[in-house]
């Protein structure tokens, strides 16, 4: 009987080092203690669409922190903070780089279009 019990517990262990290595969190390796997780977009609307999202549950918690309408969430500060960094994260900032850049073309080509017109 204890045997089998210590084989069954070897066999999970061995199992366990093979399909669970913790893949939710990934060390960041610079900082022992920090880890990050990987989520997934199927596109740049998608992750827009859930960053207004969690934006929106934020300003529903800040606006309905004392009334019925809070939804009896724990700590609706701590709470209103985490899904805020969340949001931070998932910012596509150096994306919006190229927006700039399409705008400062966008100005660029109305500015030749008007030199164009005035000049024909």
């Amino acid at each position: 009987m204890e045997h089998e019990r210590k084989g069954a517990i070897e066999k999970f262990v061995e199992d366990t080092d093979k399909k669970w290595v913790f893949p939710a969190l990934k060390s960041t390796g610079n900082n022992k203690g920090s880890f990050q997780a990987t989520l997934k977009f199927d596109n740049y609307m998608e992750l827009m669409f859930t960053i207004r999202n969690l934006l929106k549950v934020s300003l529903h918690t800040l606006y309905n922190d004392d009334s019925e309408n809070a939804g009896g969430i724990a700590y609706p500060s701590r709470t209103l903070e985490s899904v805020l960094e969340i949001a931070l994260q998932l910012l596509p900032m150096e994306e919006f780089k190229i927006v700039d850049a399409w705008h400062e073309l966008h100005l660029k080509l109305e500015e030749l279009e008007k030199e164009r017109q005035t000049s024909g």
